[in-house]
């Protein structure tokens, strides 16, 4: 069982950097604005896709990971807290979900049609996800926001875990869900799940 949770700490810490390199790859353009073409030319180019599919890895490799550290965090008084953590966690990375898989599978497909002089093509792609798929986007926000965050208090409360790594991973819900819109900020919050699920993977390992 501890051999089995150690490895599903690591999780989190390598959806950090599957989600970073993605995220850096991509660049800044997820959807088709401001500039469009500027979009439109990343997004037809193979190093898109494959980014974007790094990034949906990014989400959805950690939900063992946050299993793994609810176990560990459930044992320290903070069930109640750590748990909703964890069901917050998941149901904000679910929200979110199709609005990733809309830039990841449509967006290129739409990009190809934009250069081939379907003007309206690219803004199907904005109205997807802005536009009737806004109000699942903003529940997606709040629920990794609030999710990360109960987490970080358990850990902020954690007689093992320093007050820091709680901080860093409330910190990275915010920003990966602020981020969708404002790049350096996308790119912060995964490092900031790099380093405060590396700690945790590291540190617990005789724990966990």
């Amino acid at each position: 069982m501890r051999t089995r949770n150690h490895t599903a700490l690591w999780t989190v810490p390598l959806a950090g950097l599957v989600g970073l390199i993605g995220v850096l790859l991509r660049g800044p353009l997820a959807l088709p604005i401001p500039d469009v073409d500027m979009w439109a030319a990343a997004a037809v180019q193979p190093v898109f896709k494959i980014a974007q599919i790094l990034i949906l890895i990014g989400y959805v490799l950690p939900f063992v990971g946050l299993w793994a550290l609810y176990m560990y965090l459930q044992n320290q008084k903070n069930e109640p807290i750590v748990f909703w953590g964890f069901m917050l966690s998941i149901w904000g990375t679910a929200l979110a979900l199709p609005a990733l898989g809309i830039t990841t599978f449509a967006g290129p497909l739409a990009a190809g049609l934009y250069l081939a002089g379907n003007t309206d093509a690219a803004q199907l792609i904005v109205d997807a996800v802005t536009g009737s798929g806004f109000v699942v986007s903003i529940a997606a926000a709040l629920c990794y926001i609030a999710g990360p965050g109960l987490f970080g208090i358990a850990m902020w409360r954690s007689s093992t875990i320093p007050k820091w790594v709680g901080l860093l991973f409330a910190l990275h819900g915010l920003c990966l869900s602020l981020g969708f819109g404002m790049y350096p900020i996308l790119v912060v919050g995964w490092m900031l799940l790099i380093v405060s699920g590396g700690w945790v993977a590291v540190r617990l390992w005789p724990e966990a």
